[in-house]
C-alpha cells in the first residue's frame, strides 16, 4: 500500500484522537499538535518523507509562537506519539521525532503564592457571581480552570461536607467541601440544586483576561498563571496541613506531579528554621494556613508590613540575644561525659 499523504484527519486518527477513553483536554491537545505537522510541513508530504531535520524546523517553528518551553515539548510529544502509532500500523518505519526533548519539567519562574487575603480582596470585589465562584473554586478549592467552568451544583454536598468532581481531564474524584470556599457559594446558590455553578462562560472558554481586569480593579497586579496559581497556592495551603497523599487525592493527581510541580518551600518555614523570627521575640505561633511562597508573592498594589529578613532590626537582635545568654550556654549533655559550663 503507498504510504498515504499527511492530512489533518490522518494526524488526528493516528494519535487516537477518535479514541473514547481519553479526555476532551488530551483530545484537543492531539488536535493541536495534528494541525502543528500539517501546518509546518505541508499537505502535499508523506508521512515516510517526514525526517529529525523537519522536526527540528517543526520544534523551531513552535518556539517562534512564544510558546512556552513546556507546551513545545508536550506538543512535540504528541507528534512523537502520531509517529509511533503510524509504525505500529506499518506505515512508516521510522519516529523522527525520537531524541526529542518530550519530558515536562517543573518550573518555578512564574509561580507566585497568592495569599488568601488577596484572593477574597478581589473575590468581595466582583459583582459577577460567576466570577467570584470561578476564583474561589481555584483558590479555595483547588480546582483546574476547565473543571470550575463546568462545575455542577449536584457536586457539591454541604450536608456530607464533600465535593464529587467530575473533571474534563482527570475523571471522578471526591474531596472535602472546604469552609472559604462554602462560604463564597453558598450566597450564590439561592437554594438551586442542579445546574452550572458559574453561567457566563461555556465549557473550553477562557475567562483570565476578565479576572485579570477585576484584579487590577480590586487594587492588586495581576499575577502570571492566574487561575493555575490559585490552584497551587490552595494545595501548598492543604499540605502544610494534612498528608500528601490526601491533598493528591483531593487535588486530582499523583503524589510525584505534586512533587514536582506544585509543592514549593513556605516564607514562615525559611523564617522559623533560620530562627530570625524567633531571635526578635515576634510571635510565632505557627499558622499553617496562611503559608506563602518563599520565592514569589503575588505582588500587590497595596502596601505589605510584613516583615523579612532585610529589614530585621539587628540591634534588637543582638540585645535580645545577650539578655537570654542564660538559655544559650545550657551545659550540653548526651553520651559523652557531663561539661562544665
Amino acid at each position: 500500500l503507498p504510504t498515504p499523504i499527511l492530512s489533518l484527519n490522518l494526524v488526528q486518527r493516528l494519535g487516537g484522537s477518535h479514541r473514547q477513553d481519553i479526555g476532551k483536554g488530551t483530545r484537543s491537545q492531539m488536535e493541536l499538535a495534528a494541525g502543528d505537522i500539517v501546518r509546518c510541513l505541508g499537505i502535499s508530504v508523506r508521512l515516510d518523507e517526514v525526517t529529525a531535520q523537519d522536526a527540528r524546523r517543526l520544534r523551531e517553528n513552535l518556539k517562534s509562537k512564544n510558546l512556552a518551553e513546556n507546551t513545545i515539548r508536550r506538543r512535540l510529544g504528541r507528534c512523537r506519539q502520531v509517529y509511533a502509532a503510524a509504525m505500529r500500523d506499518g506505515l512508516v518505519e521510522t519516529n523522527p521525532f525520537l531524541g526529542m526533548p518530550v519530558t515536562v519539567r517543573g518550573t518555578t519562574d512564574r509561580d507566585h503564592y497568592v495569599p488568601r487575603e488577596v484572593a477574597i480582596d478581589v473575590i468581595n470585589s466582583m459583582d459577577c457571581p460567576s466570577l467570584r465562584a470561578i476564583l474561589a473554586m481555584a483558590r479555595f478549592g483547588g480546582f483546574r480552570r476547565c473543571e470550575t467552568l463546568v462545575a455542577d451544583w449536584s457536586w457539591f454536598d454541604d450536608e456530607s461536607g464533600s465535593i464529587r468532581i467530575d473533571s474534563p481531564k482527570s475523571g471522578v474524584r471526591l474531596c472535602p467541601l472546604f469552609p472559604e470556599l462554602w462560604d463564597v457559594l453558598a450566597p450564590i446558590r439561592m437554594g438551586d440544586k442542579a445546574g452550572r455553578v458559574q453561567t457566563r462562560y461555556e465549557p473550553g472558554a477562557n475567562p483570565v483576561t476578565t479576572l485579570k481586569k477585576k484584579v487590577v480593579a480590586a487594587g492588586y497586579e495581576p499575577w502570571p498563571k492566574l487561575l493555575q496559581n490559585c490552584r497551587i497556592s490552595c494545595e501548598n495551603d492543604l499540605l502544610d496541613r494534612f498528608p500528601s497523599r490526601s491533598v493528591a487525592s483531593w487535588i486530582g493527581h499523583s503524589e510525584s506531579v505534586q512533587r514536582d510541580f506544585y509543592r514549593r518551600p513556605s516564607d514562615k518555614d525559611f523564617h522559623l528554621a533560620s530562627g530570625l523570627v524567633d531571635v526578635c521575640g515576634d510571635d510565632h505561633t505557627y499558622d499553617h494556613t496562611d503559608s506563602g511562597n518563599a520565592q514569589n508573592v503575588a505582588p500587590a498594589i497595596k502596601s505589605s508590613h510584613k516583615k523579612s529578613p532585610q529589614n530585621i532590626d539587628v540591634s534588637r537582635a543582638l540585645k535580645n540575644i545577650e539578655e537570654n545568654a542564660g538559655l544559650l550556654l545550657m551545659t550540653p549533655t548526651g553520651l559523652e561525659p557531663v561539661l562544665p559550663p
